[in-house]
C-alpha cells in the first residue's frame, strides 16, 4: 500500500476477470498478486485500503461460501448483479475522502455499463490508473513464485511427453487437446488451454475445433503450445515433432528456429538490454529466408501472474504492426529473477513451419530453462 500513498490515493479499486479468462486477461493477474483472489469463471470487483481487510464484491452467491471458507484475510461479499456497481460505487465513496483520488486497476476489461455507473458516483474525484505502480513490483519473481513456476514447467513437460505418444493414435487432433487439458486439470491446474497443429506445411497456432478436427497422418509436423495456469502462475512452452522423416523445407524450418531460440539465451544475463534477444533472433530469421514473406507472431514475452506479464509496449513486439503501439526507446535491461517465455518460430506459406518455446529465468550470470523436456526435432 506504499505505492498507494505514493499515488496520493486513498483507496484502490480493481476490476478482475477470473482464471477461466485465462490468456485474454491481464486484470486476474493483479488480482492475484494483490490479494491471491480467483474468482473463476465470474469477474469480481475488490476495493483495498490502507490498514483494512480488502472486500471483495462478486455477483455469484456461491463465491462469497468459498471466500468465507477459504479465504479469510479477504472480506468475500455477494451483489446482485443489478445493484454490483452501485454497491461498489458506495464502499469506495466511504474511504474516500471529499475530492480525493480513486485509485483504478482493470479499465481495459471493465464492461461499460459497470463503468458510467460508478464514474457518475464518484463525480468530483480524480481517478488515477494504477497497473504501472504495481507493474514495477512484478518484475522480478520472487523465490516462491518461481518454485511455483517449476511445478508448472513440470507440468508442461509431462504434458509434452503425453502429447508426442498420442500422434500416432488415430485421435483427431481436437480430442488429443482435450485429453491434455484433462491431464494439466488433474495436476492441480487452475487453468490450461493448448494449441496443435498437424499439417505437412505447419501454417500457424491451431486451436478452434473447426481447425483441428483432422487426424495426424505420416508426413505432418507436428507443433504443440502449451498454457497452464498454476496456483495464479503461468507455464508455458512449445515443442514439434515430425510424424516420419522430414523433408528438407522441414529440417531448414526447425534448423532455423533452434538457431534463432540459441541466439536468444546467449544474450540472456542481467544487464543486457531487453530488445537484443528479439534482434538475435531477428537477424537469423532474415539469413535463413531473405526476401521470402513468411507469417510470425513475436518471439517472446514475460511470464508470471499473467501470461504476457507487464513490459513497455514494444519490448517484445509482435511482428504486426499495431495501431497507437507506443515507440519503445530501449530502457529495459534484463534483472535476475525475472522469467520469459522466449518462442522463436517461423511460418513460410505452403512449404513448412517451426516455433520452439521454454521458460527462461535470468540467473546470477546466464539463465536457466525451467521447462526440460527435449528440444531436438522429434521423429514420431
Amino acid at each position: 500500500m506504499e505505492k498507494l500513498g505514493d499515488a496520493q490515493a486513498d483507496v484502490l479499486v480493481i476490476y478482475a476477470q477470473g482464471s477461466a479468462a485465462g490468456i485474454a486477461t491481464r486484470s486476474h493477474a493483479y488480482a492475484r498478486y494483490l490479494t491471491d483472489w480467483d474468482s473463476g469463471i465470474y469477474p469480481s470487483a475488490i476495493v483495498l485500503v490502507p490498514d483494512a481487510k480488502p472486500t471483495v464484491f462478486v455477483p455469484n452467491i456461491f463465491l462469497e461460501q468459498f471466500g468465507r471458507h477459504y479465504a479469510p484475510d479477504l472480506e468475500v461479499r455477494f451483489v446482485k448483479p443489478n445493484v454490483f456497481a452501485d454497491e461498489v460505487a458506495r464502499q469506495v465513496l466511504a474511504n474516500a475522502r471529499a475530492g480525493g483520488k480513486i485509485a483504478y486497476i482493470g479499465r481495459a476489461e471493465t464492461p461499460q455499463p459497470f463503468w458510467e455507473r460508478v464514474r457518475a458516483t464518484w463525480h468530483g474525484h480524480e481517478l488515477v490508473d494504477f497497473e504501472a505502480g504495481v507493474d514495477c513490483l512484478r518484475v522480478v519473481r520472487s523465490d516462491a513464485e518461481i518454485d511455483t513456476h517449476r511445478e508448472a514447467a513440470r507440468i508442461c513437460d509431462g504434458l509434452f511427453d503425453s502429447a508426442f505418444r498420442s500422434a500416432r493414435s488415430g485421435k483427431p487432433v481436437f480430442q488429443i487437446r482435450a485429453d491434455l487439458q484433462c491431464q494439466a486439470l488433474h495436476a492441480g491446474c487452475d487453468y490450461a488451454s493448448t494449441w496443435l497443429t498437424s499439417r505437412p506445411a505447419a501454417d500457424y497456432s491451431r486451436s478452434l475445433l473447426a481447425e483441428t478436427r483432422n487426424v495426424p497422418q505420416t508426413g505432418d509436423q507436428y507443433l504443440v503450445g502449451l498454457m497452464v495456469l498454476f496456483e495464479g502462475c503461468w507455464g508455458h512452452g512449445i515443442r514439434m515433432a515430425n510424424l516420419g522423416a522430414p523433408t528438407r523445407a522441414q529440417q531448414q524450418a526447425y534448423d532455423a528456429v533452434s538457431a534463432m531460440h540459441q541466439a536468444m539465451l546467449e544474450q540472456m544475463k542481467p544487464g543486457v538490454e531487453i530488445g537484443t534477444l528479439q534482434a538475435a533472433a531477428k537477424a537469423i530469421r532474415e539469413q535463413r529466408y531473405p526476401q521470402i514473406d513468411t507469417f510470425e507472431f513475436r518471439y517472446g514475452h514475460a511470464l508470471g501472474y499473467a501470461y504476457d506479464d507487464p513490459l513497455p509496449q514494444g519490448a517484445m513486439p509482435f511482428p504486426q504492426r499495431y495501431e497507437n503501439e507506443p515507440s519503445y526507446r530501449g530502457e529495459v535491461r534484463l534483472e535476475r529473477n525475472q522469467l520469459f517465455e522466449l518462442h522463436p518460430n517461423v511460418f513460410v506459406p505452403d512449404l513448412a513451419g517451426a516455433a520452439l518455446g521454454d521458460m527462461a529465468l535470468v540467473t546470477n550470470d546466464g539463465y536457466e530453462l525451467l521447462t526440460r523436456f527435449p528440444r531436438e526435432l522429434g521423429v514420431l
